[in-house]
């Protein structure tokens, strides 16, 4: 946001637009006083092109760049698969599991939570982790 000082000229907004990535797409525009501005009734975690611009009662500015930006994120849709737990001693165990499909990831793939709790005890939890994916 410009500040009142870097306005030169008077009755300054801002034109945004954006459009989904994909191909086809049209351009939405809107003209706004302030910002931020939110895009609302968008579909989870789906790339846009973003354009801001300024304007004001003497024209618009320089042409905007365009940057990618992404709607909200949500849980993944399933679980992790193919859990497995191997005895490594008699103090530790290894947890395995199949990675969440991409595509009902819905969002970036911060790390799996992995509860423990004792069967010799009260079910309640002795610890939990949480595992990084690994990068690629």
């Amino acid at each position: 946001e410009l500040s009142e000082l870097d306005w030169n000229g008077p009755e300054l907004e801002y034109i945004v637009k954006w459009r989904q990535l994909t191909e086809g797409r049209e351009w939405k525009e809107l003209v706004v006083e302030t910002s931020p501005y939110t895009v609302n009734n968008t579909p989870t975690f789906t790339p846009y092109q973003i354009q801001v611009q300024a304007s004001n009662q003497f024209g618009v500015g320089p042409k905007p760049r365009t940057i990618i930006g992404y709607s909200g994120e949500d849980y993944p849709l399933v679980n992790p698969d193919r859990v497995a737990v191997l005895n490594e001693s008699s103090s530790s165990v290894r947890v395995t599991w199949s990675p969440v499909p991409a595509d009902s990831l819905r969002g970036h793939l911060r790390g799996y939570n992995v509860g423990v709790s004792s069967v010799h005890r009260a079910r309640r939890p002795l610890a939990g982790y949480r595992a990084r994916p690994r990068d690629p």
